[in-house]
């Protein structure tokens, strides 16, 4: 991606930065009620990577059109982070039952797989990034479902609706969106086996690997490219969130970008700075207003999956399939959906 001149004030961006990297520190210490050893260690690291990386946009903006974002426009996608904080708090207690429950029954997978194996910290090691890579297979399921259930979708429009990509992007989901997923997990962690330690390794790595692929950087020569093969970067999920129905509904990935692979709905652009970003359908309103933002998804109008209307027929040319996976996982006989 290239990058365009433009001479930030790095102090203010600096102080910016950080200060909202403490609170949003203060803010998602809430998300864990319990004492672990991870607890104070992931609110943490996703602070720091969101100051570190709101600093880096900031510095090497990968397009200049996407720095234009207001101030305003990025605070409230932190208050949106702040009132889903609240919501995903009211499940730390549920999550930590479920787990143990699942623990003291010896039931999931994990806990069956631990019960055959002998005692070693190498399988103990192998179950742990087991039990990752299924909690990142799960997220991009539930991702999936986001877009393809109508009543998922109502609510994760508001993620999609923005009209600039950088890195509070991340932040920016309703709060219902939040507890659907929030209640959906529960029975997925139960018939994992997996335990409360994992869940939070999970999240310490999720969120700076989700700050880093909304992050509008600009990154040297191919190497957007190259970390694309193992993990979602800014170059693959800015795909995602392009106002074409077929590039919207590809590259779900959360953290491992292999599930787009195996299951054929990864795409890509040679030419990011074709991307036009957002959701046609909504006003200004419900785009650049809290209250607008609140109201997304309980409107009876709310926009469904196949009532998502784009206004550009952007030529095959522009995207480059991957041609090692057969598929690509939404409609190719449709190059755009109008309500």
């Amino acid at each position: 991606m290239n990058s365009q001149s433009w001479k930030p004030d790095s102090l203010r961006f600096f102080f910016e930065s950080t200060s909202i990297g403490s609170g949003v520190a203060s803010g998602l210490s809430l998300l864990n009620m319990h004492e672990t050893d991870l607890s104070f260690i992931s609110p943490a690291t996703a602070a720091i990577s969101l100051a570190l990386l709101w600093i880096a946009e900031s510095l090497l903006p990968a397009f200049i059109e996407h720095r234009g974002s207001s101030r305003g426009g990025r605070w409230r996608n932190l208050f949106l982070a702040g009132l889903n904080i609240l919501v995903a708090s009211g499940f730390a207690g549920l999550i930590l039952f479920v787990t143990n429950l699942s623990q003291q029954t010896n039931f999931g997978l994990l806990h069956q797989a631990r019960s055959l194996l002998p005692e070693s910290s190498t399988f103990t090691l192998l179950l742990v990034l087991a039990s990752f890579v299924l909690l990142d297979l799960w997220g991009y399921a539930f991702h999936v479902l986001a877009h393809q259930v109508p009543w998922l979708w109502r609510f994760h429009a508001l993620h999609h609706n923005a009209d600039h990509f950088e890195v509070t992007l991340a932040l920016r989901f309703h709060a219902v969106e939040i507890a659907l997923q929030g209640l959906l997990s529960l029975p997925i962690y139960f018939l994992l086996g997996v335990g409360i330690q994992e869940v939070l390794l999970y999240q310490l790595v999720l969120m700076p690997i989700a700050f880093f692929h909304h992050c509008n950087v600009s990154l040297p020569g191919n190497l957007d490219r190259i970390l694309s093969w193992v993990i979602v970067t800014p170059g693959m999920h800015l795909i995602h969130h392009s106002r074409w129905v077929r590039e919207t509904d590809s590259n779900y990935a959360p953290v491992f970008s292999i599930w787009d692979r195996v299951f054929g709905s990864f795409r890509w652009r040679e030419r990011p700075s074709t991307v036009a970003v957002g959701l046609d359908g909504f006003d200004e309103k419900q785009i650049h207003t809290l209250g607008g933002m609140l109201q997304t998804g309980l409107r009876a109008k709310a926009s469904h999956p196949g009532e998502r209307p784009s206004n550009e027929l952007i030529p095959e040319a522009l995207v480059e399939r991957d041609d090692r996976v057969e598929g690509i996982g939404v409609s190719d006989s449709a190059p755009h959906r109008c309500s």
